[in-house]
């Protein structure tokens, strides 16, 4: 299932989830261009050498271009949509999983799910739309261009947590 986009005004600021649904907005009829949000730090220059490495195909669904920098689409409409530059993901709840060597948290959304690397700045944001390209399929594919992206940390595991492995102790003051 396509992702479907929320209409939005013109005049006013989009809320975080209208820009993820809006990102995923194609423009309507036989043109190929898909119109997505760009993120804040889409202008990064590794974001500009990790869009060069994405894969023509996801699945079925074609890349096609997009109107912003830091961007890419696959499918007509939508059915994926990536942005580099987004705001980093700090600690979270939510799971976290390593496909071919990149960290990405998934958060489950009404109409989509929505993975965004972790450890990695500038953070990429990939939407999926339900029933439309499967996770299994487009991560694999996505993630040896985004580890271009220098990895400054990872997702830790429950047991990891509770070990204290790979958790750093913070530096000890100095003796007075």
């Amino acid at each position: 299932m396509p992702i479907k986009p929320r209409p939005t005004h013109t005049t006013h600021r989009a809320t975080p989830a209208a820009a993820l649904l809006a990102a995923a907005a194609g423009i309507s009829g036989c043109a190929a261009t898909a119109s997505v949000e760009p993120a804040p730090q889409a202008h990064d220059p590794a974001c500009a050498d990790m869009m060069l490495q994405l894969p023509e195909n996801l699945g079925e669904s074609q890349q096609r271009p997009t109107d912003s920098q830091g961007t890419s689409a696959w499918g007509e409409p939508s059915d994926v949509v990536l942005r580099c530059g987004v705001e980093p993901i700090g600690a979270t709840d939510e799971p976290c999983q390593r496909i071919d060597g990149v960290d990405w948290v998934f958060i489950e959304q009404e109409d989509y799910y929505q993975a965004v690397t972790f450890g990695r700045e500038p953070a990429v944001e990939v939407l999926l739309g339900l029933g439309a390209v499967s996770s299994a399929t487009a991560m694999p594919a996505l993630s040896p261009a985004v580890a271009e992206i220098e990895q400054t940390s990872e997702c830790l595991d429950y047991e990891q947590t509770l070990d204290g492995e790979g958790v750093e102790a913070e530096p000890a003051p100095p003796a007075e």
